[in-house]
């Protein structure tokens, strides 16, 4: 695969990042979502988008292919509204660590926008 044909791959609506999937995981853990950490850990095990030859070996650059149904990105998508929630300010003021989980939520969402 070259250069060319790894961008647009990647840009294809079903991917995510590693940092994306790798706090998702997190988040999961801590929620003790097992069935929903098994399918993330598949996702990232099995899903990876092969880069070109010429590319860095960095796991943090990877994509990933989602092939999760529906119900489970909603699922992921309202943990992180409920984390943006949570961190939002007394004054309804968005926080550093409430725009973080928003844009966490977005890009689950545009997953479910078919």
């Amino acid at each position: 695969m070259d250069e060319k044909e790894y961008k647009a791959r990647i840009s294809e609506q079903n991917m995510l990042g590693y940092s994306t999937l790798h706090i998702t995981l997190i988040e999961l853990a801590a929620r003790k979502e097992d069935r929903l950490i098994t399918a993330i850990q598949r996702i990232l095990e099995h899903n990876g988008v092969p880069k070109p030859e010429n590319a860095p070996n960095d796991q943090s650059t990877n994509f990933y292919r989602v092939d999760l149904p529906q119900e489970d990105i909603e699922t992921i998508r309202d943990m992180f509204l409920d984390l943006e929630a949570h961190y939002t300010d007394e004054h309804g003021e968005i926080t550093p660590t409430a725009a973080f989980y928003s844009s966490l939520a977005d890009k689950w969402e545009s997953l479910s926008q078919d």
